[in-house]
């Protein structure tokens, strides 16, 4: 399903004339569940959703940042990127218990 007309890029945006935002989407899944993986084999299991999101919305902030230096024509897949990573992130954080890390803290 394609976007009609959208008024910031001024041409209708279809997956299938640019392949790269399904792959953008697809990198951010994999780093995702990178981070996840890293973060099951090193961290206890109360502190593993907080610390997946932590990692996902640093990341998501960089590619932001990434996104932001790109040229406008070449920054629709930066920021699809960045979008799916802050996704995943704020559901980790949904889904954790913060109150397993506030211990630190104090």
């Amino acid at each position: 399903m394609a976007l009609s007309h959208s008024q910031s890029f001024g041409k209708s945006i279809d997956h299938q004339e640019d392949p790269h935002l399904v792959t953008a989407a697809l990198w951010a899944l994999a780093v995702a569940a990178g981070i996840g993986l890293v973060a099951a084999i090193a961290l206890p299991h109360p502190v593993f959703l907080p610390a997946v999101s932590l990692g996902t919305i640093v990341l998501a902030a960089l590619a932001g940042l990434y996104a932001s230096l790109r040229p406008a024509e070449q920054r629709l897949p930066a920021l699809i990127f960045a979008a799916t990573l802050t996704f995943v992130g704020l559901a980790a954080s949904m889904i954790g218990d913060p109150d397993h890390v506030a211990h630190w803290f104090q």
